[in-house]
């Protein structure tokens, strides 16, 4: 988000009473000159950094005015998938989340998601929800879980999300699909069948396995019919993990486990490397990126995330990149950016300034960490012209991602 340092401050841009927060739907047109190649290019960052893919954890369910398809169209000339994400935290009245994700689903087709009948040809696969087993969902009020009955609540809540896209699907005559997945969290947790027991991860994959073989088991009866989603489930389903653990472990807990999750693929929707080191980030990737090429179910990693987030109290310094406060060498601001209410679809706009690009320094490290296991490089077109050497040559790698988060 276009938010610096100096903007959350009190009173800044980003931090002033009675005025909108920038919207997080970033593949919204009113972001072009931050991701497109007229601006400070984000874009074509992620590509020279080594990457091949993006993911945008809300860029469906939160903006449905404006266009989206320019977006996609960049990603593609650049050979970078698109792997956009639902807002996690629409309406799910007593965790049915049929409506809103069929709504949502229904406006992107009309914002530039679609093209001549399809998907965008750009976009890799859906992110149906964000850890959902966190159980935060919108609403008003927003539903609440019996204690005891946690995965019955995120089952119900993830199969309706899917049973909404695929009933918009065939409602707008869609004809090619794209992959479908959730991004689970890393916490330890049983599988509502049992099966799974304590599985790091892994329940979400069997919560999936388990319940669109049985909705009844979540107390779900779905519009599309059990054999629609079973039909989407066997052809179209990515499992993945959100963690903040070394690949070690991942590969220990995750892919140990994984024989009886065969022949589905598996990623790592959002990679932390909490405190990390440069270094044990780079060797990290490039174990991960040489197992994604072994030809087995593991097929890559995103790399949270492409910017620091310095609006939360306790702010996120996990970006590749910082922001400001020198605005970008292209100059001027976004076009107007909006988000609206998920209860009354309201809508607030505002334009905001484009920063360059600050390439992070010291023990972390991490663009430059990146872009040396990627082959590729972090000062690009929109780093600020203060920012460090390049590191390693240009060029793409397979199995890389980098993750667009607020």
């Amino acid at each position: 988000v276009p938010c610096s340092e100096e903007d959350v401050a009190s009173d800044g841009a980003c931090n002033t009473d009675g005025v909108p927060k920038p919207g997080i739907d970033l593949a919204q047109a009113g972001y072009q000159k931050q991701w497109g190649p007229d601006g400070r290019d984000d874009l074509g960052t992620i590509q020279r950094l080594g990457g091949n893919a993006v993911r945008l954890t809300t860029s469906l369910g939160l903006e449905s005015k404006h266009d989206h398809g320019a977006f996609l169209d960049r990603a593609q000339d650049l050979g970078v998938h698109v792997m956009p994400g639902f807002y996690t935290q629409m309406p799910c009245p007593e965790f049915d989340c049929f409506s809103a994700w069929k709504a949502a689903t229904a406006a992107a087709f009309k914002d530039g998601y679609q093209k001549n009948g399809s998907w965008h040809p750009a976009i890799a696969a859906l992110v149906i929800q964000d850890a959902p087993d966190s159980l935060n969902f919108g609403g008003l009020p927003p539903p609440t879980c019996q204690v005891g009955k946690e995965a019955v609540c995120r089952v119900k809540a993830a199969l309706s999300a899917l049973d909404g896209v695929l009933q918009a699907e065939e409602e707008a005559g869609i004809k090619t699909t794209v992959n479908l997945t959730i991004a689970w969290s890393f916490d330890q947790k049983d599988s509502i069948d049992g099966v799974v027991q304590q599985g790091i991860g892994t329940y979400g994959f069997q919560d999936m396995i388990a319940g669109v073989a049985d909705p009844s088991i979540a107390g779900y009866t779905p519009i599309s019919g059990q054999t629609e989603l079973q039909k989407a489930f066997d052809g179209r389903w990515m499992h993945s993990t959100n963690t903040a653990s070394p690949w070690s472990f991942v590969k220990e807990k995750v892919g140990g486990e994984y024989a009886r999750f065969l022949p589905k693929p598996w990623f790592l929707s959002e990679f932390r490397g909490d405190s990390m080191s440069g270094d044990a980030m780079t060797a990290d990737l490039k174990a991960a990126d040489e197992e994604a090429k072994s030809g087995g179910p593991f097929v890559g990693v995103n790399v949270f995330s492409f910017q620091n987030d310095y609006q939360f109290p306790q702010p996120q310094l996990y970006g590749l990149y910082g922001v400001g406060p020198t605005q970008a060498a292209s100059g001027g601001s976004t076009d107007d950016v909006c988000q609206e209410d998920v209860n009354t679809h309201v809508a607030e706009c505002r334009k905001w300034k484009v920063y360059c690009l600050n390439a992070t320094t010291g023990y972390m490290n991490r663009g430059d960490a990146v872009a040396s296991a990627w082959g590729g490089r972090a000062v690009t077109h929109g780093t600020c012209p203060s920012a460090a050497v390049a590191v390693g040559p240009t060029g793409a790698q397979l199995h890389a991602a980098v993750e667009v988060v607020v």
